[in-house]
């Protein structure tokens, strides 16, 4: 077993993904999101499916699916289309 110290500088980001204890995808999102960022999201919860790949997103809202998918388009020129779990 092991422990990590907290910071309060992580509190900024905490505020930012939870809404009263709930994950949610911020708004401000292309702000946001950098390729180092969605290297890290694709490592974390990705995983390769037949010819694509699948980033696990069934925490968010449709809204906050179609939201990610407008800021993968527009910043990183992928093509991607949600489906239910």
């Amino acid at each position: 077993m092991f422990n990590t110290n907290t910071l309060p500088i992580f509190n900024e980001f905490y505020e930012l993904f939870y809404l009263e204890g709930k994950k949610v995808v911020p708004k401000n999102i292309g702000d946001l999101l950098t390729p180092i960022g969605l290297a890290y999201w694709a490592m974390d919860d990705g995983t390769k499916t037949g010819s694509g790949f699948r980033l696990n997103t069934q925490s968010f809202t449709l809204e906050e699916n179609q939201l990610l998918i407008q800021v993968l388009k527009k910043k990183f020129d992928l093509n991607c289309t949600y489906s239910l779990p």
